[in-house]
């Protein structure tokens, strides 16, 4: 795949400042079975929920690209929504920051923390734990497990 040179995104750039139009294909009325995130101009990454736009986005991006770049061939919807699947984060716009990625496994599952028992019978998070004198006690026991 072609990477964008540093004279073709100026190129852009002066085109579409001078009035140049990217038309949208039509949103597609079934939302893939995807979540995703959008990357901040801080770079953090927020939960989107516009997930056919965004997906329009990249593909009309790809359709700019491929205007300025020779024997570049532009992904359609299916094949940026694969590439998602597959863990590529995409740009959708010319800053730096317009990214969009599925959304990590590790956020997308409900993980509850890890619990200890501690010394004096209560379960409490890990980070919870406090080191009395007579073994491990929670916030709430911990006067009554120091000596």
């Amino acid at each position: 795949m072609n990477e964008m040179t540093y004279d073709d995104q100026l190129e852009l750039e002066a085109n579409l400042n001078a009035g140049a139009r990217i038309t949208l294909p039509p949103p597609s009325p079934i939302t893939p079975q995807i979540t995703i995130q959008r990357q901040e101009c801080d770079g953090k990454w927020t939960d989107e929920t516009r997930i056919n736009e965004f997906i329009d986005r990249v593909v009309a991006d790809e359709l700019r690209v491929a205007g300025f770049i020779e024997d570049y061939a532009p992904r359609n919807r299916n094949q940026v929504i694969e590439a998602l699947q597959n863990g590529q984060t995409l740009k959708y716009d010319l800053d730096w920051y317009a990214n969009i990625r599925q959304t990590p496994q590790s956020q997308n599952s409900n993980n509850h923390p890890a619990l200890i028992v501690c010394d004096c019978g209560h379960s409490v998070r890990k980070e919870m734990v406090m080191a009395a004198s007579m073994g491990t006690s929670c916030t709430n026991c911990y006067d009554r497990m120091s000596d």
